[in-house]
């Protein structure tokens, strides 16, 4: 270790420890512009810095910030004498000082009073790395200084390092490179995620706010973050948010688990609410009427569980009356006076409770025909039906598919048993009924099992005018996806029907009933 001189400003500037030393070396720097000799902006430079861990046998304190000087070896040797040393009127240094002690339109020269002046003209070794990032390595000299015991409060305190060389009538300086503790370990962390663990205490570390989406404070205290690593979730005794998103528009939501930080941010909820302010949450079908559920009240902020009865089964939960807005349950809090409407309400202590289709309620939009051999289907209120016509058998082999939907789907726990009765006005052939696991309009059709009773693989001849009953009971296989999940609602159900031999098939749906599970 060879230190020229330390001045007093950098020394209380934050109490650095220099020395030089022999280590790796990664960033790059700018060039200078040379106006003589061997040495160019291309063949004399600082190459870049690193962080110096600390060897085995060291202590804590040989950790810092280390840059690299390097000269092309054929302009090394035009230096040299013939013994290959340094000829005598030669000598090479190294200036380093915190960037911050650099006045505007000052340059760092050995004149530059503040400076650290480190001697390196014994110091050269021979390397060789690619320069140019050609893929062919040139053979340079480097010689490495650092500064070691930086404490931790100036690890985002730039350092500017520039080497030089003098033959005693001029002195030949690289261009300044200036870099902090932080900026090595981020660039290296950049390049090799391998590394965080190791560096992880030099990395730069920044600030996380909160506010609401109008820029108000969420009452929250800023958190500080290491460069690449997550955050907890903010939690607060007295205030309740409402999610926490990356922009003040609250349209991409901030994820606590994946996301890290990589700068300076800050996060925006939807609310911030007193959590010490109740509301009450009351219960209404669509028509406004009660449904025998008692109030509820709700901090501001918090979350419902879905209301259960004993006696009345509930066709799920919405926040408007006309039942378009669904409410989770998982997701959705109460942030005011609130009602919420199921869309209908039945007596479970009633056996069973059946779809009528003379109703208003029960019309052509619950079907969708998924192929194009039905003919053509209505519904016909006179005879209190759906009518479908298929095409005769002759055309094709496959069954004509044909769904209906139930005005609103069916939750799965609500359903003992659930019945279809159907009359053959022309002769038809019938395969098989099967429920609607998937919401209409959906990408997949899933469907559950067959129904009981229906033969399974064959077709079923069902002459004019005689009628079947359709049963599907609460055997767990009949609410089943293909990938065998059991599903949560029924949202209609599908048949698979042709028509004669010879002629149309003609069917009519007259009712769709179900039973209440055994309490």
């Amino acid at each position: 270790m060879n230190v020229t001189s330390i001045k007093k400003s950098f020394a209380k500037f934050c109490g650095f420890v220099l020395a030089v030393c022999v280590a790796l070396t990664a960033g790059a720097a700018p060039k200078a512009v040379f106006a003589q000799s061997a040495l160019t902006a291309e063949t004399y430079f600082v190459r870049g810095a690193s962080v110096r861990l600390k060897l085995s046998g060291e202590s804590e304190e040989r950790t810092g910030i280390r840059f690299s000087v390097v000269m092309e070896k054929s302009a090394f040797t035009s230096l040299c004498d013939e013994s290959g040393n340094l000829k005598a009127n030669v000598s090479t240094g190294t200036l380093l000082l915190p960037s911050s002690l650099i006045g505007a339109g000052e340059e760092l020269t050995v004149a530059t009073a503040d400076a650290a002046d480190t001697d390196t003209t014994e110091l050269w070794h021979e390397i060789s790395f690619d320069a140019d990032k050609d893929g062919t390595p040139e053979t340079y000299m480097e010689t490495l200084v650092s500064l070691w015991n930086i404490p931790a409060a100036y690890y985002s305190a730039e350092i500017t390092a520039r080497g030089y060389v003098t033959t005693g009538e001029s002195t030949v300086y690289t261009a300044p490179l200036a870099r902090s503790m932080n900026y090595v370990a981020k660039a290296a962390v950049d390049d090799d995620d391998s590394l965080r663990g190791e560096l992880h205490d030099f990395l730069p570390v920044y600030t996380v706010s909160f506010r609401d989406r109008e820029g108000q404070s969420a009452h929250l205290a800023d958190v500080k973050a290491v460069y690449g690593d997550t955050i907890a979730e903010p939690e607060s005794a007295e205030f309740n948010f409402d999610g926490w998103y990356k922009d003040a528009a609250c349209t991409e939501a901030w994820n606590f688990a994946t996301d890290v930080v990589a700068e300076d941010i800050t996060l925006y909820t939807k609310e911030c609410v007193d959590a010490n302010v109740t509301f009450t949450v009351s219960f209404q079908d669509k028509d406004g009427n009660g449904v025998n559920l008692e109030d509820v009240t709700v901090k501001s902020g918090g979350k419902l569980t879905e209301p259960v009865s004993d006696t009345h089964g509930f066709y799920g939960w919405y926040k408007d009356a006309a039942c378009t807005q669904l409410w989770d349950f998982a997701v959705d809090t109460v942030k005011g006076e609130t009602v919420l409407y199921t869309p209908r309400c039945v007596d479970k202590t009633q056996a069973v409770f059946e779809y009528d289709f003379s109703a208003a309620g029960a019309d052509a939009t619950n079907v969708v025909a998924n192929d194009s051999a039905i003919q053509k289907w209505e519904y016909n209120q006179a005879s209190a039906a759906i009518i479908v016509d298929t095409l005769s058998a002759d055309v094709g082999a496959n069954a004509s598919r044909f769904c209906l939907y139930f005005n609103d789907p069916v939750p799965r726990e609500n359903i003992g048993t659930l019945s279809v009765k159907l009359r053959y006005k022309l002769q038809c052939n019938f395969h098989n009924a099967m429920l609607i696991l998937s919401p209409k309009g959906a990408d997949t059709l899933e469907l559950g099992g067959n129904a009981d009773g229906l033969p399974s693989g064959s077709w079923e001849v069902a002459l004019p005018e005689s009628t079947k009953n359709l049963s599907f009971g609460s055997k767990a296989e009949h609410f089943k996806t293909p990938s065998q999940k059991t599903a949560d609602m029924v949202y209609g159900i599908c048949f698979d029907v042709r028509g004669g031999n010879d002629a149309l098939g003609r069917y009519m749906i007259h009712s769709i009933s179900y039973t209440f599970p055994a309490a």
